[in-house]
C-alpha cells in the first residue's frame, strides 16, 4: 500500500466538504463569516448607526472610527465591509484546505505504510 498523494488528500477533503449535509456546511461557513463580521464591526458600527436611524446623519457610535456618517457614506462603508467579509471568508476556506492538505501530506510522508481503506474514501472530486 502506498501513501496518498497530495492530490488525493485534497480531493478527499473537498469531497468530504461537498458530501456534508448542506446544513452542516452552511453552519460552518456561517460561523466563519460571523467571526469575521465581529471583527468588521469596528468599521461597520458607524454605518449601522446611520442606516438604522431615521435621520440622514447617524448618531455617534462611541466605538467607531467614524462619526455622523451620511446615509450614502454609511451604505458605501457597509458595501465595502461586506465585500471584505466575503473575500476574507473565501480566503480562510482556501487557507484551511491548504493547511489541512499539508497536514495530510506530512502524515503520509511520516507514515507511508499506514493502513488505508481498500476503496477511496467518499467520491473523487476534480480540482
Amino acid at each position: 500500500m502506498t501513501a496518498p498523494t497530495e492530490q488525493e488528500i485534497q480531493e478527499a477533503l473537498v469531497a468530504f466538504l461537498e458530501a456534508s449535509s448542506p446544513t452542516s456546511v452552511g453552519t460552518m461557513r456561517d460561523a466563519l463569516r460571523e467571526a469575521i463580521r465581529d471583527v468588521g464591526d469596528a468599521l461597520d458600527c458607524a454605518a449601522y448607526t446611520a442606516l438604522e436611524s431615521g435621520d440622514d446623519v447617524g448618531d455617534d457610535a462611541p466605538d467607531s472610527l467614524w462619526r455622523d456618517l451620511r446615509r450614502s457614506e454609511a451604505r458605501r462603508l457597509r458595501e465595502l465591509v461586506t465585500g471584505a467579509i466575503d473575500a476574507a471568508a473565501s480566503r480562510c476556506e482556501a487557507i484551511a484546505l491548504e493547511e489541512l492538505t499539508a497536514a495530510g501530506v506530512a502524515f503520509a510522508a511520516e507514515h507511508p505504510d499506514a493502513p488505508r481503506p481498500s476503496t477511496k474514501p467518499l467520491v473523487s472530486v476534480s480540482a
